[in-house]
């Protein structure tokens, strides 16, 4: 899937969404050294193509997060972009959360 805002990623993510998975992304913790959320941080990886073509996507992510995209190098699991995937599942969540308030 091509997403190259932010805010493309997050709406193709939030719609694409069953039931099961709002209920379950909603209290998730995302940390990536944690099963589930490895899977999810996984799952957007692939979903946006953050290892390979989605390098305006992960511009438009360092640019709205420049504090923490800073301290990405130090959180980083290897080569992995979990930090531009816990971005977009945290305000995924973010709105799930909103929904059900």
């Amino acid at each position: 899937m091509k997403a190259k805002t932010f805010e493309e990623a997050v709406t193709a993510l939030l719609v694409g969404l069953s039931d099961t998975e709002r209920v379950e992304l909603a209290t998730l913790v995302l940390n990536s050294r944690i099963e589930p959320s490895r899977r999810w941080m996984c799952e957007v990886i692939e979903m946006f193509d953050l290892r390979g073509s989605a390098q305006m996507l992960i511009a438009d992510i360092d640019q709205r997060y420049p504090d923490e995209s800073a301290l990405k190098l130090i959180e980083s699991d290897g080569d992995e972009p979990f930090f531009e995937a816990r971005m977009i599942l945290r305000e995924v969540q973010r709105r799930l959360r909103e929904q059900d308030a």
